[in-house]
């Protein structure tokens, strides 16, 4: 008669691979949940963005020009009696960079780390750094009168500038 031995448990070899393949499954998974909470947040300021541009036209079409827009953005919720923080000031808190600088003077250049709005009579812009933007290499999303949308790298507002495209 054949005497068989019985496993009770594993070897340390499957363990290895069990714990490796484990590894393996959880790093797929953090890296999607991470790539899913950027285009969240990119969603968001796409968004913002949008809603900005819709209260812009509500005070042209109140004013007949955009020169006062980005001190009305900055110090109230919206018009026609929203209260709260400025929309510039909501989206430069969304932002995940350490500052919430922001810049409504058209005499002064954007920055990589500031929000930034410029208008004119007849056409305003807005400029708001990303995570990655640093002192050395700077990552903006821009929006302006003319319905542009881009991410773009480095600052694209200049003194007086109401344009992305510059």
């Amino acid at each position: 008669m054949f005497l068989s031995k019985k496993n009770k448990g594993f070897t340390y070899i499957e363990l290895l691979i069990s714990l490796s393949i484990m590894a393996i499954i959880s790093f797929i998974v953090l890296s999607a949940v991470g790539n899913a909470r950027d285009k969240n947040y990119e969603s968001g300021i796409k968004t913002k963005f949008a809603s900005l541009k819709v209260q812009a036209e509500r005070y042209y079409s109140k004013h007949n020009e955009f020169s006062g827009i980005c001190v009305a953005l900055e110090n109230v919720g919206g018009f026609g009696g929203i209260s709260g923080p400025g929309l510039l000031k909501d989206i430069s808190s969304d932002n995940r960079i350490d500052s919430n600088k922001i810049n409504v003077e058209n005499g002064l250049r954007g920055q990589w780390n500031t929000v930034t709005c410029h208008a004119k009579e007849d056409a305003w812009a807005v400029e708001l750094p990303l995570e990655e933007s640093s002192e050395t290499v700077s990552s903006m999303y821009c929006a302006d009168s003319t319905g542009i949308f881009v991410q773009q790298g480095g600052v694209t507002l200049g003194v007086n500038d109401s344009s992305c495209l510059n």
